[in-house]
C-alpha cells in the first residue's frame, strides 16, 4: 500500500484529498536565549491522520535544557530545605513514643523469649521479691541523633521510668514479685542512648547502669538494635538490655538469697571488673577511646576476670 504524506501544516492539499484536520496544538516555551518548541503537526496518509509531535525530533536538546535549568533549580531547593532544619534546630520529642513500643507481650514474641520461673529456685523465706528503683535524675532534652540533619531527643527520667516498669514486668513474668517494701533493690539509670541514621532505618544503642546498694554491686548493661523507626530500635534495644539484666546470674542470686558469706570475694571481684568495665565505657562515651579499642580493652576485661 502506497501511503502519501502531506504536511498539512505547510500545504492545504489535505483539504483537497478529504483529510479533516481534526486538532491542532502549539506550545512554546522561551527561556532566555533556548527556546524549546512544542508544536504538536501531523502529516496525513491516504486513510487517516498520524499525530507526529515536533518534540520528539528535538528531545535531545530538550534534555540538555533539563539538566541545566530544572535539575539545578530542585537541587537547590532540596538544599534549601536541609539547611533551614539545620538552622531552626527542628527537634522532635521521641520519650512517649518509645514508651508506646515497650509491649513486652509483643517484643518477647519478637524474639522470641519464654520466661523461667525463678521462684522455683528461691532460697527466701518468702515468695521472691523486688524494688526496682529509678534514680536518673535528668530531665531535659537529650540530644540522640548522631550525625543527622534533624534532631530526636528523649527525656532520660521519663525513658527510664519507662524502662523500670518494663523490667517490674519482665521479673513478673519470671515469677518474681514486685514490691516497694522488698528488701531487695534494685538501682537504675540511663548512661547513653545514641541512633544512627541509615539509609532505610535506625541503629540505635541503650546502655543502663545497675545498682544493689546493699552489696556495692555496680554493672553497666548495654545492647543495639535496628528497626525502621528510631525508637522502635530503641524499645528492642531496651528490651534485650532488661533480658540481660533478669538473666544475669549475679542479679538472681541476690533476689533468690543464694548469695552468702562464701561468695564476698567474688563479689568483690565483680566489683572491681565493674568498676574497670564502667571506666572503659565512660572513655568511649566522651570519645576518648574508639569503639575498636573500646571493644579490644572489653574483651581483654572479660579474658582476665
Amino acid at each position: 500500500m502506497d501511503y502519501k504524506f502531506l504536511p498539512l501544516s505547510s500545504s492545504k492539499s489535505g483539504f483537497e484529498h478529504g483529510i479533516k484536520k481534526s486538532r491542532e496544538s502549539t506550545m512554546q516555551k522561551v527561556h532566555e536565549s533556548d527556546r524549546i518548541d512544542f508544536r504538536l503537526d501531523f502529516y496525513a496518509f491516504d486513510k487517516e491522520p498520524v499525530w507526529c509531535p515536533w518534540f520528539f525530533e528535538n528531545r535531545n536538546h530538550t534534555g540538555k535544557i533539563v539538566m541545566k535549568k530544572i535539575l539545578p533549580c530542585l537541587l537547590y531547593t532540596f538544599i534549601s530545605v536541609i539547611v533551614f532544619l539545620s538552622l531552626t534546630g527542628c527537634a522532635s520529642n521521641m520519650t512517649k513514643n518509645i514508651d508506646d513500643r515497650l509491649i513486652a507481650d509483643e517484643l518477647y514474641k519478637t524474639y522470641p523469649v519464654n520466661p523461667a520461673d525463678l521462684s522455683s529456685d528461691s532460697k527466701c523465706q518468702k515468695p521472691p521479691a523486688v524494688k526496682i528503683v529509678n534514680i536518673e535524675s535528668r530531665t531535659g532534652d537529650y540530644e540522640t541523633m548522631e550525625k543527622a540533619v534533624t534532631s530526636e531527643v528523649i527525656n532520660p527520667k521519663d525513658v527510664m521510668n519507662a524502662f523500670v516498669a518494663y523490667l517490674e514486668n519482665g521479673f513478673q513474668k519470671s515469677q518474681v514479685k514486685v514490691d516497694n517494701h522488698s528488701e531487695k533493690i534494685l538501682q537504675v539509670k540511663m548512661i547513653d542512648l545514641k541512633s544512627k541514621s541509615h539509609f532505610y532505618n535506625f541503629d540505635t544503642r541503650f546502655c543502663a547502669e545497675l545498682t544493689i546498694p546493699e552489696t556495692g554491686f555496680v554493672k553497666y548493661y548495654e545492647a543495639s538494635e535496628n528497626a525502621g523507626l528510631a525508637w522502635a530500635s530503641a524499645a528492642h534495644a531496651m528490651h534485650n538490655v532488661s533480658r540481660q539484666i533478669i538473666d544475669d546470674p549475679a542479679i538472681r542470686d541476690y533476689i533468690l538469697c543464694k548469695t552468702g558469706k562464701a561468695d564476698i570475694v567474688k563479689s568483690d571481684k565483680e566489683k572491681s571488673f565493674s568498676r574497670k568495665l564502667i571506666e572503659l565505657q565512660e572513655a568511649l562515651i566522651h570519645g576518648l577511646i574508639t569503639k575498636e579499642e573500646y571493644d579490644l580493652k572489653r574483651k581483654e576485661l572479660l579474658e582476665r576476670f
